[in-house]
């Protein structure tokens, strides 16, 4: 499973009930891996929910840089809030994999939200969570590189609930870029805080992955 928000996912906040009529909606489209499913700038006219693969959602920096924003996997809904606002978006929505998704369009959406107050309040606390994360994001911008880097494997560890908390290893899906990206720092400085990592055995690196092998231990590191 992808490290992302799936506390900030709307789907994952619906009863079963209101989650399978949302499914339901619209038509289905399949995205090539590294296919844009929304382009930055552009305005968007549907929501798209997340049936099967993973994305990645990105905004360009002043510097021209990719920054990386969160990413999603299935049954998340990208593009909510540009449905229902009709505005540009203000990021890029990207196949990491092979997606299969559904293309709900703003009507439905929004008609899907009047007749489903429940989503209504869910698609609110979905919002809060999405700004809370920006927050976070702020917050670790001003810590060294290592500690951001720490900070954010244990977030993303958090979000994976069970798992780090059995004791079980963690995986994170990510590319070296967009782990720089996230955290707002060079990737030779990034890497430099991984491999200390590493040294420690506290994680474990591939190809376009991290391990977290010792949660606690990345824990007490942070203290």
């Amino acid at each position: 499973m992808a490290a992302g928000a799936p506390q900030s996912n709307l789907v994952w906040r619906l009863s079963p009930d209101d989650a399978a009529k949302l499914r339901e909606l619209g038509g289905t489209h399949d995205y090539a891996a590294g296919e844009a499913l929304v382009r930055e700038g552009e305005p968007l006219d549907h929501a798209i929910v997340i049936l099967r693969g993973h994305v990645k959602i990105t905004s360009a920096g002043r510097d021209g840089r990719e920054i990386l924003l969160a990413r999603r996997g299935r049954n998340a809904v990208v593009g909510e809030f540009a449905a229902l606002d009709h505005l540009k978006r203000s990021a890029r929505v990207v196949a990491e994999t092979d997606v299969h998704a559904r293309l709900v369009s703003s009507r439905d959406f929004e008609r899907f939200l009047r007749s489903h107050p429940d989503a209504t309040y869910n698609l609110l606390l979905t919002a809060i969570a999405s700004l809370r994360r920006a927050d976070f994001q702020l917050e670790v911008g001003t810590r060294k590189v290592l500690c951001r880097v720490i900070r954010v494997l244990l977030d993303w560890a958090d979000q994976q609930g069970g798992q780090a908390r059995r004791g079980r290893p963690v995986e994170v899906r990510i590319r070296r870029e967009d782990l720089a990206g996230w955290i707002g720092a060079s990737l030779s400085a990034t890497d430099k805080a991984v491999r200390k990592l590493r040294d420690k055995q506290i994680i474990t690196t591939g190809r376009l992955r991290i391990v977290v092998q010792n949660v606690e231990a990345l824990r007490r590191l942070e203290e």
